[in-house]
């Protein structure tokens, strides 16, 4: 599960419960002995505590992704590229975060996986033999029958 869909989990979760809360209220108010009054100002005051919830949650919601969600992914998708394909990436943070010291911590790692990967290089480069080609006689002679019997004549 993507930490996206599991703020969105998260938070749906909490609309549902504020939901309940809701209905169970709705239904204490029409149980309760007291009279239609006391039901519309159970409405109208939870009504409007349901909505600056709802609001809140929005603006939390809204702030957790820009401020850590975002820059995660982003995180995630530099140290992919770092890792696979170009071991020189330089992450990109210029983004507001909230991530503290993770990013210098990973902009060390990959620039050690730089080096690492570069002495692994040099040091293949230096202890491998290079591969010969066959002599051109033999080559071809083994997927083509014909002409190994021609070779052999």
């Amino acid at each position: 599960m993507g930490l996206r869909v599991l703020m969105i989990c998260t938070f749906a979760g909490v609309a549902l419960a504020m939901a309940i809360a809701a209905a169970v209220l709705w239904l204490l108010g029409d149980a309760g002995s007291a009279g239609p009054k006391a039901r519309d100002i159970l409405v109208v005051y939870g009504g409007g505590v349901a909505v600056a919830i709802v609001a809140i949650l929005a603006i939390a919601w809204a702030f957790l992704d820009r401020a850590l969600v975002a820059p995660l992914l982003s995180l995630a998708r530099g140290m992919q590229t770092a890792t696979h394909a170009n071991p020189d990436h330089e992450i990109d943070f210029t983004q507001a975060h909230v991530l503290g010291e993770l990013s210098g911590a990973v902009e060390a790692m990959a620039a050690e996986l730089a080096t690492a990967r570069r002495n692994v290089d040099r040091a293949s480069c230096k202890f491998s033999m290079p591969v010969k080609a066959p002599p051109p006689s033999t080559t071809g002679m083994w997927r083509n029958p014909l002409r190994r019997m021609r070779a052999m004549a």
